[in-house]
């Protein structure tokens, strides 16, 4: 029991790898994903209305 809470606690700490590159990269892909979704779904609701 002892081996598997240490592998969880090695899983769960919080690991100091990333930079600010990954950090930018984190935030800006989020938010072409989500200007992506907005632009499908004014195509498909707001523009494409027959």
């Amino acid at each position: 029991m002892d081996q598997l809470s240490k592998v969880i606690e090695s899983l769960a700490k919080p690991r100091y790898e990333e930079d600010s590159t990954d950090r930018l990269n984190y935030h800006v892909t989020t938010l072409m994903l989500l200007a992506a979704a907005f632009t499908i779904i004014a195509k498909v609701y707001l523009i494409c209305k027959i």
